[in-house]
């Protein structure tokens, strides 16, 4: 929970500057939160979901636990700065981005 604060808090404490087809990152539910997903990205292309852990140990155990998760695995460390962890979330978003991308051009 203190890593998914530390995230949540680098978006709303901070300035920010979005990609233009990133709308806003949200906490998910208590029920979202307990199915593997912690927030969300809503996007232009719809919501893309993100799971924020403390470490790369806990990401693997994650990804064994659920390996199909369309999630977006995000570690945050204690030491993250808010600015790292923005840059470290919109790195990760902007791979989901261009394939949503390329698939709406395709359309």
């Amino acid at each position: 929970m203190a890593r998914e604060r530390q995230f949540f808090e680098a978006f709303y404490c901070y300035p920010i500057e979005l990609p233009d087809d990133v709308y806003m990152v949200l906490p998910g539910t208590h029920e979202e939160d307990q199915n593997g997903v912690d927030g969300w990205a809503y996007t232009e292309y719809g919501r893309i979901p993100l799971q924020i852990t403390s470490s790369r140990n806990c990401a693997e155990l994650h990804w064994q636990k659920r390996p199909n998760t369309p999630a977006v695995m995000l570690v945050v460390y204690e030491t993250d700065t808010p600015e790292e962890i923005r840059t470290q979330t919109l790195r990760h978003l902007q791979t989901c981005l261009e394939r949503f991308r390329r698939e709406s051009e395709r359309k």
